[in-house]
């Protein structure tokens, strides 16, 4: 009789530490291409209390091809991009973010502001970097430097799915910082990869279609755009190919497909691959903010009036 065992996903919180080859390759409707190549160094500082992982993330080696008009907003976020990172994360057991932490961020912002204020001029420019400010300025949205990216949002929400088939629904920004989509999402892990002898890796299938119609002009409503594309009906779907190591469950891969169509025609397509680097071996950090949190809590949950506190509610 065969076996009904099901199969679950025995990840840990260094599974993903390591250092990845980010490419994002996003094509146009007129079919031209833009990459943009970074490496992301996912560094695990340790656990907070019982339920939740400590990591700290940065980005560096920006590398933009140079065949669009509007490549400077690249080396703008080049240079943003020095400012937010690096950032400490919290996450919990499902790799949810909970709480973020930039050290240093308004004297650097203030620095590099000054800056690019000097050297890009006009109003896209001016706009954008009003955008990344307002953003800073609101330490309740810096967790979307997780959620709103899509290699790093994917990198911990594989923690939340463990099991072999599962059904659920998710929300993407496929532009960072605008209007999120709910996907009705699917994930397979292949068993036959699990169960072979000759495979290394575990292979995981995720897909998403979106679950309900959107107007195109809220990822582009600032675009100017024939007014049939900004009254027209978006739509997305999307898919992803995870590898894991077999032999210690650590991310090794992930490669994902992102399409976008405006009543049924493909408008966009982004495309992002994210290889772990082997040769740039991370040791593992720590997280002096973090424990010394822990510490005054523990301090607390001992105080003596707390014992007294536990004792007449017990």
């Amino acid at each position: 009789m065969p076996s009904t065992k099901k199969i679950h996903l025995r990840l840990t919180p260094e599974s993903i530490h390591g250092t990845y080859g980010i490419n994002y390759y996003f094509q146009k409707k007129s079919g031209s291409t833009q990459r943009l190549q970074f490496e992301v160094s996912v560094v695990y500082c340790g656990q907070y209390m019982e339920d939740y992982f400590i990591y700290h993330i940065s980005k560096n080696e920006f590398v933009v091809n140079r065949n669009e008009s509007d490549e400077y907003l690249y080396d703008i976020a080049k240079k943003c991009a020095a400012v937010i990172y690096p950032v400490t994360v919290l996450i919990d057991s499902k790799g949810t973010p909970v709480y973020m932490r930039i050290d240093d961020m308004e004297e650097k912002w203030i620095a590099a502001r000054t800056e690019m204020d000097r050297y890009y001029k006009g109003e896209v420019a001016e706009q954008y970097l009003d955008n990344v400010e307002n953003f800073l300025n609101n330490k309740t949205e810096w967790i979307r430097i997780i959620t709103d990216d899509l290699f790093l949002s994917y990198l911990f929400s594989i923690f939340s799915q463990d099991e072999e088939s599962s059904s659920f629904s998710n929300e993407i920004a496929l532009i960072p910082f605008q209007t999120r989509l709910m996907f009705d999402c699917i994930q397979n892990i292949d068993k036959e990869s699990i169960k072979s002898e000759i495979s290394e890796v575990i292979h995981i299938i995720r897909e998403g279609i979106t679950n309900m119609p959107y107007k195109s002009d809220l990822l582009y409503s600032r675009a100017k755009r024939p007014l049939e594309e900004r009254a027209g009906q978006l739509s997305s779907k999307f898919k992803l190919k995870y590898r894991l190591e077999k032999s210690n469950m650590n991310v090794a891969s992930i490669e994902g497909n992102f399409e976008i169509s405006v009543n049924d025609k493909n408008f966009s397509t982004t495309r992002f691959t994210a290889f772990r680097l082997y040769e740039k071996p991370l040791p593992y950090g720590e997280a002096p903010y973090f424990a010394e949190m822990e510490k005054k809590q523990q301090r607390i949950d001992n105080s003596f009036l707390n014992k007294i506190t536990r004792t007449f509610l017990k």
